[in-house]
């Protein structure tokens, strides 16, 4: 095989690899010590978006050598990534290649994601379904009917389940009561976007057989429309230590009653993301709801936080969050600014090129600040090596340019 093919997870350069094969060590190494570098080098990425990629990944490693390929066969954690897609051009191909995997994973734990888009699905699906006392994560999406048939196997076995990434307008469903029944190790939970708010899709999934108080990382898609939505939110998950939600323009709660301030003890990372509107009246709800979740939220041991905004719905004046900062400023290492491209191109217009003070003064705020994340529009990116004179602590900077549209 060409030296080329080989992945740059594990040599830089073409000569690396030569010499490598050359030396002959990749013979003499133990398997075990093989079976923990693949695992380690041949990540799989944007799962489960990136499973081909990951399989051709291995199919690569398998043509090295005889060696690597027998190893690379009896690594069984290697083959626990099950994906099943019942739009896939060739039913019966996909059913093959699924059942290899499922035999080579032996009694590893699986990553299974399914995505199910008609009644009318391959024999594989069951050969899946049979080993839920292996799941330890599902990606589960399904379309235009009811899939309460199909998941739930006679046995209800789901122990090793861990995560789960979900569709919200399941979250009234019986299949997914059944589908937390017995899962006490569950942590990790997912909701895309679906007609429920996030609070009413959790409210449900309180009701079900799920505890809300074991979930420690919670990511929501569906909207939050206000902050007492997200205060509420908060307070269903006392243990939770990762969240992430989306913030949109919902039931105009602001100044109809007092908000208290919020304190979560527990959480140490938080993902707020707005969503781009149009309208300036809905523009100018954001930017007071923004600015007053920020105003009554305490997290004694945040150490990263993620705020992803447009220019335009940033919270006017930004003195709330300049004053989350420093009231974070104890524990805060990681900060990520996310600045949504305008879509209205008159708004974008009046936003000018980011000079880098704004960020140099969030990091004298919160001199602690380790890590820096910026990702920005084209028409705002300027030079950021000006970040690293008298940064304090930064270590890191991270910056993105969003291209042009």
């Amino acid at each position: 095989m060409p030296e080329s093919m080989l992945p740059r997870t594990l040599f830089n350069t073409d000569a690396d690899a030569t010499t490598f094969l050359d030396s002959g060590v990749h013979t003499r190494l133990a398997p075990e010590l093989w079976s923990e570098i693949f695992s380690h080098c041949v990540l799989i990425p944007d799962w489960p978006h990136g499973c081909i990629q990951y399989e051709k990944r291995l199919l690569v490693l398998m043509e090295v050598c005889s060696h690597w390929r027998q190893i690379l066969l009896s690594t069984a954690t290697l083959w626990r990534w099950i994906a099943y897609n019942s739009s896939a051009s060739s039913l019966e191909k996909e059913g093959e290649r699924i059942q290899t995997w499922l035999s080579r994973s032996r009694e590893a734990s699986l990553h299974v994601s399914l995505m199910l888009k008609h009644r009318n699905t391959a024999r594989v699906l069951d050969d899946i379904i049979s080993q839920s006392y292996r799941w330890e994560s599902l990606h589960f999406s399904c379309r235009g009917f009811s899939p309460i048939p199909l998941l739930i196997p006679a046995t209800r076995t789901f122990r090793a389940l861990r995560h789960v990434e979900l569709d919200s307008h399941f979250c009234e469903s019986d299949v997914i009561d059944d589908l937390f029944e017995g899962s006490d190790r569950l942590t990790s939970l997912h909701l895309h976007k679906g007609h429920n708010s996030a609070f009413v899709a959790l409210e449900a999934l309180g009701r079900m057989s799920l505890s809300l108080t074991q979930l420690t990382c919670v990511h929501l898609e569906p909207r939050i429309g206000s902050a007492h939505e997200l205060f509420a939110i908060l307070n269903t998950l006392p243990n939770v230590v990762d969240l992430a939600a989306h913030i949109d323009a919902g039931s105009p709660w602001y100044g109809v009653r007092p908000l208290d301030m919020m304190r979560h003890d527990k959480l140490c990372s938080l993902s707020l993301e707005v969503e781009l509107r149009g309208s300036d009246e809905v523009i100018s709800h954001l930017q007071r709801m923004v600015a007053e979740i920020l105003d009554h939220l305490t997290l004694p041991r945040l150490a990263r936080f993620s705020f992803a905004c447009p220019a335009s719905h940033w919270p006017k004046p930004d003195k709330a969050f300049r004053s989350f900062l420093a009231r974070m400023s104890g524990s805060l290492t990681h900060l990520r600014i996310v600045e949504k491209k305008e879509v209205d191109k008159t708004r974008r217009r009046r936003v000018s090129a980011s000079d880098s003070g704004e960020y140099l003064d969030y990091l004298r705020i919160a001199p602690g600040i380790q890590k820096l994340e910026v990702e920005l529009p084209e028409y705002r990116m300027s030079d950021p090596s000006l970040l690293l004179k008298g940064a304090g602590s930064l270590q890191s900077i991270v910056t993105i340019s969003q291209g042009r549209s």
